[in-house]
C-alpha cells in the first residue's frame, strides 16, 4: 500500500501496532497451513490457538500482560470461547509476508470450501466484508499511544470514526474491483479472473489492511451520514432553517409560552409605571391642600 513515508500519521501508528503481532514475519502459505491444521468445524479452540501461536511465533502467547492484544484477539471469539477460523485466517493472510497473487489465492480459498476454483458473487462480497471489518473495526484497536508517533487516543478515535462512517460505502466498489472482467450475467467469479484483477497495482493494495483503510477513507459520505457523524467527532452541525409547517408540537408550545411570558412581563411593567404615576399625583394633590391650609 505504499512505503511507510507515504502513509498518514494515523496509518503509520496502526501499521506499527499490526507489526507487533508478528504476522509480517510469516509466509502466507505457512499461515494458511497452520490455521487449517489446528482447527476443526470452522473453529479454533484455545489449545489449538496456542499451537498456532507457537508454530508461527506470534506475539500473542502472553496476552495476560498485554491487554490490548488480549482484547483484540477476543474480538475473534464466538459465544463459546472458541475462535472463528475463517476470520483469524483472513487476518493472518492479510498481515503476512508474500506476493500479492499468493495472498489473493489464499484469501479466495477461504470462501472456496469445495476447491471448485470459483465462488459466488455473494461469497466474494462476504470476503470483502470480512476484510473491511477486520481492517477498519478491529486492527486499529491495537493502537497504543507512544511519544515516538505523536498521536493521541483522541486523534485515533476521530480517524476510526471517519472510517466507520465510510466503510459500508466502500464494500461494493471494492467487490467490483475483485470481480473485474467477470460478466454481470455470471453468478460466480473464477479464481483465474480474481487473480487477473490483482495485476492492477491499486487493486493489489486491497489485499492489505492499510490499503483497505486508505481505500475506505477515499469514499465520499452521503449528506445524512456526514451529519450523523459530525456530532460524534465533536463538530458543530450546520444550522438548518426550520419551516413553519415543520415545527414540532413541543417547539410550538415552547414558543407560545415564551410569547405569553413576554406579554405578562410587558403588562407588569406597564402596571408598575401606572401605579408609580398614580402615587405621584396623589402626593402632589396632598401637598397642594396643605399649602392652602
Amino acid at each position: 500500500a505504499g512505503s511507510r513515508s507515504e502513509l498518514t500519521p494515523e496509518e503509520r501508528c496502526i501499521v506499527n501496532a499490526e507489526n507487533i503481532l508478528q504476522y509480517n514475519q510469516c509466509n502466507s502459505q505457512m499461515v494458511d497451513y497452520c490455521h487449517r491444521k489446528y482447527s476443526s468445524n470452522n473453529e479454533i479452540n484455545p489449545e489449538q490457538w496456542k499451537d498456532i501461536i507457537l508454530t508461527l511465533n506470534l506475539k500473542a502467547d502472553n496476552t495476560a500482560q498485554n491487554k490490548k492484544i488480549a482484547d483484540f484477539f477476543n474480538l475473534f471469539k464466538g459465544p463459546e470461547g472458541k475462535f472463528h477460523f475463517r476470520h483469524l485466517l483472513v487476518l493472518g493472510i492479510m498481515l503476512s509476508n508474500s506476493e500479492s497473487k499468493e495472498k489473493a489465492r489464499l484469501l479466495f480459498e477461504t470462501r472456496d470450501s469445495n476447491d471448485s476454483k470459483a465462488i459466488s458473487k455473494t461469497e466474494l462480497f462476504g470476503l470483502v466484508e470480512d476484510m473491511i471489518e477486520i481492517s477498519v473495526s478491529r486492527l486499529p484497536r491495537l493502537f497504543v499511544q507512544t511519544p515516538h508517533f505523536q498521536m493521541t487516543e483522541e486523534d485515533m478515535r476521530k480517524y476510526v470514526l471517519t472510517l466507520t462512517q465510510l466503510k459500508d460505502k466502500a464494500k461494493t466498489p471494492m467487490a467490483n474491483r475483485f470481480i473485474g472482467l467477470t460478466k454481470t450475467s455470471e453468478e460466480t467469479v473464477s479464481l483465474a479472473n480474481f487473480l487477473k484483477t490483482i495485476e492492477d497495482v491499486e487493486t493489489a493494495k486491497l489485499l492489505t489492511p492499510t490499503g483497505i483503510r486508505t481505500f475506505v477513507s477515499k469514499q465520499k459520505p452521503s449528506a445524512a451520514t456526514s451529519s450523523k457523524f459530525a456530532g460524534l467527532l465533536g463538530q458543530k452541525k450546520a444550522a438548518e432553517p426550520v419551516k413553519e409547517e415543520s415545527k414540532s408540537p413541543s417547539k410550538e408550545n415552547g414558543e407560545a409560552q415564551a410569547k405569553k411570558a413576554e406579554e405578562h412581563h410587558h403588562h407588569e411593567k406597564k402596571h408598575k409605571k401606572s401605579s408609580s404615576s398614580s402615587s405621584s399625583d396623589e402626593e402632589k394633590k396632598k401637598k397642594k391642600q396643605e399649602s392652602k391650609a
